[in-house]
């Protein structure tokens, strides 16, 4: 417990509810659990695998520490899990690709949740290639929980702004300003046993990831990415903050053939394994272009403050039969009305708790 009395948001307990609560039903809707077979890599404890298993034929889950793996059954247990249909093998750092590539052709779904970003660019590199490898050719690679590197707090490390986009050799002269003392700590340890290990250790605490890693082994990502985050079903786990719009419109338009999954602060995407035949239509973030407004105006954190009757022109960044609205107001439910040419007027309602992300989505 935190505190404040609030559970630890990464106490086994928390991490088995989101998954169960929010990402998993995003996965099934989007690919279908039922009668899959999924292969996670890096499992730990086993929460995740446990939320994935509810709704899969058989959960196959690889890690190199086997204290976690010792600990899981006791966590499942705990929990009402004992019986869950989840796999558990440990395998050395120095054997555990060998045991993930020994699969292939046996499983339907790569899971790589909260896990990218504690590799080094090497094993990363290899282990999204492997998982392509891995699923059957109509199999799938779902990635959760991994921080953007090209967003500037960050949130999974140091607390820092702007560190998860410094160079290795730059973040580890400069992580002495981080406000985690446990951050610090280990990693003075770390650095006073030489570069390579000061360098391990840091890839283990997490880096960041972004396109860049996934392009190299996917190519085309269009044609890969088959869901997102910026899907509504996923906005009570990710609200939309202001860095994450802003950096959508920079890549809208230095690279608008990017997925929008790329502009979000944690990268959740479903990818397919072979490219899909069609680009698939996805929900992508207005990018703050705008015409002529009353009772509206852009504010110094990026978003725009929008008056009781007012209203304001935008583009969509593409033809589009949905519209997701989202917003944060004082009031439990926010009326809105969505009008364009040749007609078109639909109105929507908004319900959240004050102060609190909400989102009404109109067709």
């Amino acid at each position: 417990m935190s505190a404040e009395g609030a559970e630890d948001p990464n106490s086994w307990g928390e991490r088995h509810r989101r998954a169960r609560d929010h990402f998993v039903p995003w996965v099934d809707e989007a690919i279908g659990l039922a009668g899959k077979v999924v292969l996670e890599y890096g499992v730990g404890h086993a929460p995740v695998a446990c939320a994935f298993a509810a709704r899969a034929e058989r959960v196959i889950g690889l890690d190199i520490d086997a204290g976690y793996l010792a600990d899981a059954p006791g966590y499942m247990a705990g929990h009402g899990l004992a019986d869950a249909r989840v796999e558990l093998h440990h395998h050395p750092l120095e054997e555990v690709l060998d045991a993930f590539s020994a699969h292939r052709g046996t499983v339907d779904v790569v899971l790589l949740y909260a896990v990218l970003e504690h590799l080094t660019l090497t094993e990363r590199l290899e282990v999204l290639r492997r998982a392509r490898e891995v699923v059957h050719p109509q199999g799938h690679v779902v990635v959760c929980e991994t921080p953007n590197r090209l967003v500037w707090p960050d949130h999974h490390t140091s607390r820092l702004p702007f560190f998860t986009m410094l160079p290795d050799d730059l973040a580890l002269l400069y992580l002495d300003r981080s406000p985690r003392e446990d951050f610090r700590e280990t990693m003075a340890a770390a650095i006073a046993d030489g570069p390579a290990a000061a360098h391990e250790a840091l890839s283990r605490w997490g880096r960041g990831v972004s396109f860049h890693d996934f392009e190299l082994v996917f190519g085309d990502l269009r044609r890969h990415v088959l869901a997102t985050n910026w899907e509504p079903a996923l906005f009570a786990e990710r609200p939309v903050h202001a860095e994450e719009v802003v950096l959508a419109r920079a890549l809208e338009q230095a690279r608008p053939d990017l997925p929008p999954v790329f502009s979000r602060a944690w990268l959740d995407l479903v990818l397919t394994s072979e490219p899909m035949a069609e680009v698939p239509a996805l929900v992508r973030p207005w990018t703050l272009r705008t015409g002529v407004a009353g009772g509206a105006a852009y504010t110094p954190w990026d978003n725009v403050l929008l008056e009781a009757g007012g209203g304001f022109a935008i583009d969509l960044p593409a033809p589009a039969d949905r519209v997701v609205l989202a917003l944060v107001s004082d009031r439990e439910e926010v009326g809105l009305r969505l009008t364009a040419a040749g007609g078109l007027d639909l109105a929507a309602v908004a319900r959240g708790a004050p102060h609190a992300a909400a989102h009404a989505a109109v067709r």
